[in-house]
């Protein structure tokens, strides 16, 4: 059986693996490890809730967006590439469990279309069939030069969001 190799240390990620470990000496038994990646999505940008927090301000209709959202992230294998094969269980993953779950999933699917954050591709009689996730930071930064709400965007969001920017170029540059 071929084995997968394992990748290297960081610096930062052994600094921050040993704080943790000092704080809870029983970190390493208590929490999810993701194996060797097979099933999971590591690459979830991020600035996603904060992203999150600009499409609630932004959006046209009711209704939270944030499980909708990361739901899909998490559905994504790293490719941005969702494929919908069950949209009452995509709908109850993003929290929507009563006699309204579909219609709600879909609205919030929609509403997250016209802000641009995801594309969506129909196939036979399935509106939503498939889904492309969309760079974040690239629609952020259309979304607020160009939305007509755009001036409704707190400051204090800006700023967290440009120095949750900041911090991850930090640690993809850090080694």
């Amino acid at each position: 059986m071929a084995t997968i190799p394992m990748k290297q240390e960081k610096v930062w990620e052994r600094k921050r693996r040993t704080l943790r470990n000092e704080l809870w000496p029983d970190a390493e038994k208590v929490v999810f490890h993701a194996g060797q990646g097979l099933g999971y999505c590591k690459a979830v940008p991020r600035v996603v809730p904060l992203v999150c927090v600009l499409a609630d301000h932004l959006k046209d209709r009711p209704g939270d967006l944030t499980s909708t959202y990361v739901d899909l992230w998490l559905r994504t294998h790293n490719d941005g590439f969702v494929d919908v094969e069950d949209e009452y269980e995509c709908a109850a993953s993003a929290g929507f469990l009563g006699g309204r779950a579909l219609w709600s999933w879909r609205e919030r699917i929609r509403t997250l279309e016209r802000l641009g954050l995801i594309r969506i591709k129909a196939e036979g009689h399935r509106d939503i069939a498939y889904i492309l996730v969309l760079d974040p930071e690239v629609t952020v930064e259309k979304l607020v030069k160009t939305h007509p709400k755009r001036k409704e965007v707190p400051g204090i969001w800006r700023d967290y969001y440009e120095k949750r920017k900041r911090d991850t170029a930090i640690l993809v540059g850090a080694t």
